[in-house]
C-alpha cells in the first residue's frame, strides 16, 4: 500500500505534513498487514504463473 501527497506548488502546510505522518505511522503499525516474507509484484506474478511472459 502506498499513498501520495501532492501540491501543484510543492508547498505543504504543517497540517498536511502532520496528517501524512499520522497516516504513515498508522499503516506501519498495522502489523497484521505486514508480510514477514515480502515479494515484489513481479516476483508474485512469476511465482503464481512462471510462464506468464513466455
Amino acid at each position: 500500500m502506498s499513498f501520495k501527497v501532492e501540491d501543484k506548488d510543492g508547498d505543504f502546510t504543517d497540517k498536511v505534513d502532520q496528517r501524512s505522518k499520522l497516516m504513515f505511522d498508522t499503516i506501519r503499525g498495522m502489523t497484521g498487514w505486514v508480510s514477514t516474507n515480502p515479494t515484489t509484484k513481479t516476483q508474485w506474478v512469476y511465482q503464481y504463473q512462471p510462464n506468464f511472459c513466455s
